[in-house]
C-alpha cells in the first residue's frame, strides 16, 4: 500500500511542480504551449511503450496473430475517426468527446493499477466519484481563456475557431454543471472513504478536496494547467509503476529509462522535419491531429486488456 500511495503522491507533485515553474518562468500564452509540448512528449512514451508491453504479453499468452489483427483494426478505426472529423471540421467535437473516453480509460486503469500494487480492489463508488470530479472540473475549465487560445499557439487544424463558438453558447451552463458534478463527485469519494477508511481512500479524498478548493478559488480553472495535470498524472503513475517493477533488474530498468529518452528524441526529430519541410502541421507529431489520434488509438487498444473486449473479439 505504501508503494501505491507514494506513486500517487509523486505522480501529482511532479506535474504540479513543472506547471508552477513553467508558469513562473515563461509568460502566457507561451507557457501554455510549452506545457502542452511537454505533456505530448510524455504521452507518446506512454502510448508507444504501453503498446510494446501489450504486444509482448500477447506473444507469451498465445493467439498473438489474432490479437494483432484486432489491434490493427481498432487502430485503423481510431485514426479513421480523426481523419473524418478533420474533413468534416468536427475535430473539436472528437476532442471534446475524448474527455469522457479518457475518464473511462482512467477508471479501468486505476482499478488495474491498484489490484497489481496491492492485490485489492478500489470501491467502484470511489472510482465513479473520481470520474465525476474530473468531468466536472474539465467542464468548468472550458470557461478559461487557455481552452481556446489562438491558432498560432495550438496544434489544431480548424479546431479552435469552431470550438470557441460552441463554448460561447455553452459557457453559461458550464459553471453550473461543473459545480454540481465536482460537489457530487467529492461527496461520493467522502462516502466511500467513510465506509472504508483506507490510506488509498484517504489519499483520493485529499486529492479531490484539493481540486475542489482550487476550483472555488480559481473560478475558472486554468484549462491547460488542468489538462496537463490530469494527463501527466496518468502517464507518470504507470511509468513509475513499471519503473518499480524493473528496478531490481538493473539492465531492464536502464533499457526502460533509455526507451523513454529514445522515443522523445524520435518524436522531436520527426516534428522538426515537419517544421523544416514547411508542412502546415508545423509542430509535426505534436499537432493536435496526431496527438488526438494517438490518444484514441491508445485508449481503444488498451481495452484489449479487458475481458469484455477479449470476449467480444474472441480472444478469450
Amino acid at each position: 500500500m505504501n508503494v501505491y500511495i507514494w506513486n500517487k503522491v509523486i505522480s501529482l507533485i511532479v506535474p504540479i511542480t513543472v506547471i508552477a515553474v513553467v508558469g513562473w518562468l515563461v509568460v502566457k500564452p507561451d507557457s501554455w504551449t510549452l506545457l502542452l509540448v511537454i505533456v505530448s512528449l510524455l504521452g507518446y512514451t506512454h502510448y508507444i511503450l504501453g503498446a510494446y508491453y501489450q504486444h509482448q504479453a500477447w506473444r507469451r499468452r498465445g493467439k498473438y496473430r489474432h490479437f494483432l489483427w484486432v489491434f490493427l483494426l481498432l487502430t485503423a478505426l481510431s485514426v479513421g475517426i480523426v481523419m473524418l472529423a478533420i474533413v468534416d471540421n468536427l475535430l473539436w467535437l472528437v476532442a471534446f468527446l475524448t474527455i469522457p473516453y479518457f475518464v473511462w480509460h482512467g477508471y479501468e486503469n486505476e482499478q488495474t493499477l491498484f489490484i497489481r500494487s496491492t492485490g485489492q480492489h478500489l470501491s467502484p463508488w470511489l472510482l465513479c466519484g473520481i470520474g465525476v470530479v474530473v468531468v466536472g472540473a474539465t467542464m468548468d475549465a472550458f470557461r478559461h481563456a487557455s481552452a481556446n487560445f489562438t491558432n498560432g499557439l495550438t496544434f489544431a487544424h480548424d479546431l479552435i475557431p469552431k470550438f470557441s463558438n460552441e463554448l460561447l453558447f455553452l459557457e453559461k451552463y458550464l459553471f453550473i454543471a461543473g459545480s454540481i458534478l465536482m460537489a457530487a463527485g467529492t461527496a461520493m469519494i467522502m462516502v466511500a472513504t467513510y465506509k472504508n477508511t483506507t490510506r488509498a481512500n484517504i489519499f483520493w479524498t485529499i486529492a479531490s478536496s484539493g481540486l475542489l478548493i482550487w476550483f472555488l478559488v480559481a473560478n475558472p480553472l486554468p484549462y491547460v494547467w488542468l489538462f496537463v495535470l490530469l494527463l501527466s498524472y496518468h502517464f507518470l503513475t504507470w511509468g513509475i509503476h513499471y519503473g518499480i517493477i524493473f528496478w531490481p533488474q538493473e539492465r531492464r530498468f536502464t533499457t526502460y529509462i533509455l526507451a523513454h529518452g529514445a522515443i522523445v528524441v524520435v518524436v522531436i526529430l520527426v516534428s522538426g522535419l515537419f517544421t523544416y519541410s514547411g508542412s502546415p502541421y508545423s509542430l509535426g507529431l505534436l499537432n493536435s491531429e496526431f496527438f488526438i489520434a494517438a490518444t484514441i488509438v491508445h485508449i481503444t487498444t488498451s481495452f484489449l486488456n479487458d475481458q469484455w473486449l477479449q470476449r467480444l473479439s474472441r480472444l478469450s
